[in-house]
């Protein structure tokens, strides 16, 4: 019998010490002593809009026409430090360019200029660099501003815009009309029909960018849209809707707000 007690108190034993091992366990398991699950890798899904975090972008090479208005107008291309425009210079936005749209008569070109006389014409690129000459003269600063070049399927053709930032939000000023009929939007109201191509960093003109997704040209309407943007760097661009093109100045402004 005495032997049998001792059994019972050596088993009695070990369970006092299992029991005690696997509270320790689970204290150190709260307190955040365990090693915590591997991260899942974030899977990006296919969109020709610029995405957040890393390997959402790529550094990519400058459309040729800007390369040749950077050497002609270097003052119009200075490197700052990335801004915001204050919330009082959205409205100044908003009235820069429905003048400059009103402005400038359309006319395709393959020159990047900025238009600024009484007679001036051009296509969504004077359009766009017209629009941040005036509104660097008007205090927003460099760093606020980019220029981003779009493929416009409803147009069927390459498109550039003006981008202006706040702490707040992005504005896109525009020549052509987003869905809902509106050429000064936020960046969230941008047409659907938009495809993001190329844009400039924040306070760096010089260095394009570009969706990591086109540059990879992972599916075929990817790779379909880098061989029109290839052949658009080396050919006129379709820089405006084609109802435009041969159209007169005021034909042109009934068209604009």
């Amino acid at each position: 019998m005495s032997s049998l007690s001792g059994v019972r108190i050596f088993l009695a034993a070990i369970a006092v010490c299992i029991v005690l091992v696997l509270s320790l366990v689970a204290h150190n398991g709260a307190s955040g002593a365990v090693t915590s699950p591997m991260p899942t890798r974030p899977s990006i899904a296919p969109s020709f809009r610029p995405q957040s975090g890393p390997g959402a972008e790529q550094i990519t090479t400058p459309p040729l026409g800007f390369t040749a208005f950077q050497m002609r107008n270097p003052d119009e291309v200075r490197e700052t430090a990335p801004a915001y425009a204050t919330e009082a210079q959205v409205a100044i936005a908003h009235e820069t360019n429905t003048k400059i749209n009103r402005q400038i008569a359309w006319r395709e070109t393959r020159l990047w200029s900025v238009e600024l006389g009484p007679r001036a014409e051009g296509d969504c690129v004077q359009y766009a660099l017209t629009k941040r000459h005036v509104l660097r003269d008007q205090g927003v600063p460099d760093g606020a501003l980019r220029s981003v070049i779009l493929y416009a399927a409803k147009y069927q053709g390459l498109h550039m815009v003006l981008e202006m930032r706040t702490p707040s939000d992005i504005y896109v000023l525009d020549s052509l009309e987003n869905d809902a009929h509106h050429h000064f939007y936020t960046v969230a109201q941008m047409p659907r029909s938009y495809a993001i191509v190329k844009y400039q960093a924040w306070g760096k003109p010089t260095q394009w960018m570009a969706p990591a997704n086109l540059v990879a040209e992972t599916t075929p309407a990817l790779r379909r849209l880098h061989d029109e943007v290839a052949t658009a760097d080396n050919a006129p661009w379709v820089y405006g809707p084609p109802e435009l093109r041969g159209l007169h100045h005021t034909t042109a402004m009934r068209l604009r707000r």
